[in-house]
This record gives C-alpha cells, sequence and structure tokens, in this order.
C-alpha cells in the first residue's frame, strides 16, 4: 500500500511525465484515490514544497518550469551514468519540451 508521501510523488511524477493530459479524477485513478478532494491535498503539498502547479481550460494538469525544477534537487543525488540516462531519454521528447525539462 503507497504512503500519502508515495502518492503525492506519483502525482508529481505523472505530472511531469504527461503534462496537460491528466484530469484530478485520473490522477486519482492512477495513483488509486477515489475522491478528487484526496487529488486536491496531494497537489496542494506538491505546491508547498514550491513546485507551480496548474491546470488548462479542461482541467488537465500540468507543471509549471518556473525554476527549471532546481527544487527538486533534494529529492535525490543523481551519478553521472542516471544524468547521461536522463538525457538520453529527454533526447526523445519534443524540442519544445526538453528545453524545459533539461533547465
Amino acid at each position: 500500500m503507497d504512503s500519502p508521501s508515495t502518492k503525492t510523488l506519483r502525482i508529481l511524477l505523472k505530472l511531469l511525465a504527461a503534462p496537460k493530459r491528466m484530469t484530478k479524477k485520473q490522477l486519482g485513478a492512477y495513483v488509486g484515490l477515489k475522491d478528487r478532494s484526496s487529488v486536491t491535498d496531494h497537489i496542494n503539498h506538491i505546491k508547498a514544497a514550491g513546485i507551480t502547479v496548474d491546470c488548462d481550460d479542461h482541467y488537465r494538469y500540468y507543471v509549471l518550469p518556473t525554476t527549471g525544477f532546481k527544487e527538486l534537487n533534494y529529492l535525490s543525488p543523481f551519478s553521472e551514468a542516471d544524468k547521461v540516462r536522463i538525457r538520453g531519454a529527454l533526447g526523445q521528447l519534443p524540442e519544445a519540451e526538453t528545453l524545459q525539462l533539461s533547465n
């Protein structure tokens, strides 16, 4: 069973991987929550960490890279091999998304 912090991280990672693709209901289903207010609580925890989360006109959520995701540096230090793999994966994304995520 996932802890609340694990669910918050899973929501954050999903928002990073699929920006503007998931609604609160879909995010809740992804992490096993039935109530949209629970998803709101998790999104508020992400915002409290200094990460900007917003939604479009169709209520699909995304993370704004206002600081180049530097606030995520404390989560886990990556080895050089990990950084090479991540950059390789970013290279497969469209150029605009790659620039946003790599900063």
